[in-house]
């Protein structure tokens, strides 16, 4: 049910548009806090990891503590649960095909319910048979 409801779509539009790009500022609890190896800053020892999964190293000069973001933009928390900047049209289009799908549904369901004339004939029980039979006969007659 999660992709039928148009409440995905709304909201993935309008985080994905407000937040894309913003630059992410970890609170402390979030840092991963560690020693880099003896002799390297924490730019040289986390430098190329950052630079290939993303996030950002809070203190690049430190020798004794690397306190580390595995987020450096808002869009890399995004992508966690399928939101992208790219996406926010077809998630505006689907919202409005959501509106008049639904306007579409209201307007039929009036007519048909209150408007239409009631033909005066056989019931849908007594077509569904007269189709059957008409079947059966044209294929038996087929076949002996």
């Amino acid at each position: 049910m999660y992709r039928v409801s148009p409440f995905t779509y709304w909201v993935a539009g309008i985080a994905s548009t407000m937040l894309a790009g913003r630059q992410v500022q970890c609170a402390q609890a979030e840092l991963s806090i560690f020693p880099p190896p003896a002799g390297q800053t924490c730019e040289q020892y986390l430098g190329p990891y950052a630079a290939q999964a993303g996030g950002t190293i809070q203190n690049p000069a430190s020798t004794t503590e690397c306190q580390y973001c595995s987020l450096s933009v808002a869009d890399q928390f995004l992508a966690g649960s399928n939101i992208y900047y790219s996406e926010r049209w077809r998630n505006f289009g689907l919202m409005w095909v959501f509106v008049v799908f639904q306007i579409f549904v209201a307007v039929f369901a009036y007519w048909f319910f209150r408007v239409r004339q009631k033909k005066k004939g056989p019931g849908l029980a007594e077509r569904v048979a007269g189709s059957f039979k008409w079947i059966v006969t044209k294929f038996w007659k087929k076949q002996h």
